[in-house]
């Protein structure tokens, strides 16, 4: 698991957490090495990516961000079709050529 981004604030008691959190998650077979190279994860052009989604308001999209360690690829997934109060599982293939 790689620990995901969330923004610092100041907290109150009726504020919605949810929109400020992202997530990251990264199921591996092994776990690279420092003295093997850290190899780019994963050796693969394409990968699946699954998300479980459970939301209030509707949805406009989701985005997987990557980045090679100098530049950032982005890939926006249109939830669009999402109605109030959902959920939902999710699947798509993400290209990650060249990302680490």
């Amino acid at each position: 698991m790689v620990p995901g981004e969330g923004d610092v604030f100041k907290n109150d008691p009726d504020h919605e957490r949810y929109e400020h959190t992202n997530v990251d998650y990264l199921r591996l077979n092994r776990v690279s090495r420092f003295d093997g190279g850290w190899q780019p994860v994963p050796d693969g052009s394409k990968v699946e990516a699954r998300f479980d989604l459970k939301w209030t308001f509707p949805r406009s999209c989701a985005q997987i961000i990557m980045g090679d360690g100098k530049s950032v690829k982005r890939q926006q997934v249109d939830l669009r079709n999402t109605g109030s109060f959902g959920e939902q599982s999710f699947r798509t293939s993400v290209d990650v050529t060249g990302q680490r």
